[in-house]
């Protein structure tokens, strides 16, 4: 079952529960949760106002993935963050005193420890534990003895290096416990345990209960782990790689005896622990094996690092037909698994070229084109734009793909349109989506069954580049789009994007309350068919865009921690570019600069739809600091941009307007600073975009101001605030009404 459908059973459960008295619900270290784990825990979450429970769940921020699902009901406003900061040296100071009371610390022996743990309590008290263990800290009667001269001390100054002093201190037959248990990882049972350890049975009981002693593992739940990850992690690290191959070995033997089916969730575990064994006939087995299971539980990353793990054996293995015959089943996989270029699009593309070759030799067709369009899209989203476009031109050479055909069709609507939009080529993007489209309807009777996804996605397109453009979308493409999905004609997946033209055009409108609910359409779809990264991939660059727009600073800052984390080139490139405009938004000049200008650095060798952005924002940064050449610098290079060539782009051009504009106003050319603005508010006119109608209004009237017409600049920032008002856009208006009241009353009415 999905974790919707156990959340529902849960929550029928939990409703009756607690029909008569409320419930604390906590979870411990949900760093640690599996993804379905953390999914039935956010469905529960959401399903929170049919019963009455407090969920409380703690877990180290610093190791869950700013892409984790574990944050989404966070952004969603259902559940709240109660960040604890490390210790202060004072915090140091009174958890010392309980401690160690009853003797009171001396303040060289706090610093000394506030120094050596950051604050972490953990790393305090395994400071403590250090000092004990070389009989630094001793005890007389009931009073603890400091170091006499705490500056004296040779302390290692990593963490790992003392943790791995005290376990050297070990007795042999704990310390050869212990080694096992850092290759087993995880919770740790004895039977397992005493396995990969080649123990006796009073062998192992004297070890574990030294291992308890000594704090290195606890007991929990009937089983044993280790006392923090980073007791594991510096004792795995320090081993010698025979010994690592070894203790893996002992486990995969172990884990493999227990199998039952492939749908056994010790699986995976067997293949990993084969793999580091250097056992290769069973880690290739049994990487396909899991591999295939989680393909089927559509887990498409866990699948991409099995396979990737059996191609990399068998690549290495002698030449023979099984080994082929195997790499042939996994090379077009990298066709399946998109998004795991995110993870390794050198291997992605590399095992796509293999098929494609391979096709090529056999002469079919059909699989070399279907596999080079997977190319094109690998290519784009991992940034790859010009290898994108050698494929698409090789592909219409040795498939002699001719224009007005259907062929043609398939890749411009799914793959050439893909690799515009990325390079910001919006207008190249609707032009080839709208003759794919043409193509496409020409035959819509007769259209083969593979062919509708990819009319699909030019529908799509043709949407998202108009979005883009800063044209209205029509909403009866959107309609059409999901009355295809629901006839089994289209992908769900081709539907979910569709979503994302409507979110851009609403961020780009200034249309938050809108924006936001078709964010949570898509989300709550982007759950349902686990692409739980998707949701960040997509929406980020409108949701950024309308969030800043609107003031919601905090949901900005959210959001980029998880941007800045994504395997994504594109989503990194964006998180440099919306952290330099909310730092320019705060007036923070010299951190805007600094983003943006990596930004640039990122966009030098192949740019993105997002390079005109770019400029514009730095234009603005240098005209903030009173750089003024700079400023024109930069807005005459955007303004050629967005006027022509593959850039063109009104919704740019009416930005760069404003920006001339304000250029001009610095200059005191009124004049030429009006024309700008005429022409910026015909185009947000024509582009039926009220938040750039707002904008170019709030402009003039600060023009006016300068020029002393405080009546004419009153009744621009009215129609401003009012525009701004209309859109539910309190932060925008509250600047305007500032401006207003810089400018005093009118005429005639009192101050």
């Amino acid at each position: 079952p999905s974790p919707a459908d156990r959340a529902q059973t849960l929550t029928a459960w939990l409703a009756d529960l607690t029909r008569r008295a409320p419930l604390v619900l906590f979870t411990d270290d949900a760093h640690l949760l599996d993804l379905n784990s953390i999914g039935l825990l956010n469905e529960l979450l959401r399903a929170g106002d049919r019963f009455r429970v407090l969920f409380v769940t703690a877990f180290r921020h610093a190791e869950v993935e700013a892409t984790s699902p574990l944050w989404h009901t966070l952004e969603e406003g259902i559940s709240h963050r109660l960040a604890l900061a490390p210790l202060n040296r004072a915090q140091t100071a009174d958890l010392l005193n309980l401690l160690l009371h009853p003797t009171i610390p001396s303040a060289d022996f706090v610093t000394l420890c506030f120094h050596n743990s950051g604050g972490n309590v953990f790393d305090l008290l395994e400071f403590l534990r250090y000092l004990i263990a070389k009989g630094e800290l001793t005890r007389s009667g009931n009073r603890w003895l400091e170091p006499p001269n705490p500056d004296a001390l040779s302390i290692p100054p990593r963490q790992s290096a003392r943790l791995l002093d005290r376990l050297a201190r070990l007795a042999p037959e704990a310390r050869t416990l212990a080694e096992a248990a850092t290759v087993l990882g995880g919770a740790l049972e004895l039977d397992g345990w005493q396995a990969v350890a080649a123990v006796e049975e009073d062998t192992l009981f004297r070890a574990v209960d030294t291992l308890i002693e000594q704090q290195v593992v606890v007991k929990v739940n009937g089983g044993y782990q280790f006392a923090h990850d980073k007791i594991s992690d510096a004792l795995y690290e320090s081993l010698p790689p025979a010994q690592k191959r070894k203790l893996h070995r002992r486990a995969a033997q172990f884990l493999e005896a227990r199998l039952e089916g492939d749908d056994s969730p010790l699986l995976p575990l067997v293949a990993r622990h084969y793999v580091a064994a250097g056992v290769s006939d069973k880690a290739i087995a049994f990487s396909l094996r899991a591999a295939r299971a989680a393909e089927a539980n559509g887990a498409e990353w866990d699948a991409f690092h099995h396979y990737r793990d059996a191609a990399r054996l068998l690549e290495a293995a002698p030449p023979s037909p099984d080994r082929d015959a195997r790499l042939l089943e996994i090379y077009p996989k990298a066709a399946q698994f998109s998004s795991a270029a995110w993870i390794d699009a050198a291997t992605c593309l590399r095992w796509l070229q293999k098929a494609i070759d391979h096709h090529a030799s056999l002469g079919n067709t059909d699989a070399v084109f279907n596999l080079s369009l997977s190319y094109i899209v690998t290519s784009a989203i991992t940034g790859q734009y010009r290898a994108a476009r050698r494929k698409i031109e090789d592909l219409i050479r040795d498939a002699r793909i001719e224009p007005n055909t259907l062929p043609w069709a398939i890749l411009y609507g799914a793959g050439v349109c893909l690799v515009d939009w990325y390079q910001g080529h919006q207008q190249a993007c609707f032009d080839h989506a709208v003759a794919a489209l043409n193509l496409f309807e020409a035959q819509l009777d007769t259209l083969p069954a593979e062919a509708w996804p990819a009319y699909s996605w030019a529908i799509f397109w043709r949407d998202k580049a108009r979005a883009y453009l800063g044209l209205p979308i029509e909403m009866a493409n959107i309609e059409y789009n999901r009355r295809l999905m629901e006839e089994g004609k289209s992908d769900p997946t081709i539907y979910w994007h569709t979503l994302t033209a409507v979110g851009a055009r609403a961020a780009f409108t200034g249309r938050w309350d809108d924006l936001l609910a078709w964010k949570e359409e898509a989300a709550r779809r982007s759950r349902a068919m686990g692409k739980i990264y998707w949701f960040e991939c997509w929406i980020s660059h409108s949701y950024l865009y309308g969030a800043l727009h609107h003031g919601e600073f905090a949901q900005v800052e959210s959001h980029l921690r998880r941007v800045q984390a994504s395997p994504d080139p594109y989503q990194v490139r964006l998180a440099y570019l919306f952290r330099g405009r909310y730092h320019l938004f705060r007036s923070e000049y010299e951190a805007a600069e600094e983003n943006l200008r990596r930004f640039m650095e990122l966009e030098a060798d192949d740019p993105d739809n997002s390079y005109p952005e770019g400029l514009l924002s730095l234009a603005q940064t240098h005209l903030a600091r009173g750089e003024m050449s700079l400023a024109e610098e930069r807005t005459a290079e955007g303004e050629t941009l967005a006027a022509g060539g593959p850039y063109a782009n009104p919704l740019y051009r009416l930005q760069f307007g404003h920006l001339r504009a304000r250029l001009a106003m610095a200059h005191d050319e009124f004049d030429r600073a009006e024309t700008s603005l005429q022409h910026s508010l015909q185009l947000a006119r024509t582009l039926d975009n009220p938040l750039q109608t707002a904008f170019t209004h709030r402009l003039w009237g600060e023009l006016l101001a300068r020029q002393h017409r405080p009546d004419d600049a009153r009744r621009h920032f009215n129609r401003a605030r009012d525009l701004f008002l209309s859109l539910g856009n309190k932060y925008q208006a509250a600047k305007v009404t500032a401006l207003l009241e810089k400018l005093g009353p009118p005429a005639g009415e009192p101050a």
